[in-house]
């Protein structure tokens, strides 16, 4: 996974699952990574995909923040390309 700009060490390790629910077209992505303490940290989004402009409207976000943070970036700079 490349590195991005900006972005925390946390994602570089964790384990990410995205899916699109075909009735919805609801795109969901979990990022889970195991903290150096032994914690599990987990990050979740759901985002509907605009295909006119290729944008992801947020609909419910929840878990670490900075980890999801990280999520949102790597899910805008790796599934939202054209």
């Amino acid at each position: 996974m490349p590195l991005l700009k900006g972005k925390s060490k946390l994602l570089e390790d964790a384990d990410i699952d995205c899916k699109v629910d075909k009735d919805s077209g609801i795109l969901r992505c979990t990022a889970q990574v195991k903290t150096e303490d032994g914690k599990t940290k987990t990050a979740t989004l759901e985002g509907l995909l605009r295909n006119e402009d290729r944008e992801l409207v947020f609909l419910k976000t929840s878990g670490n923040k900075t980890l999801l943070n990280d999520l949102k970036r790597w899910v805008e700079e790796n599934l939202l390309k054209e």
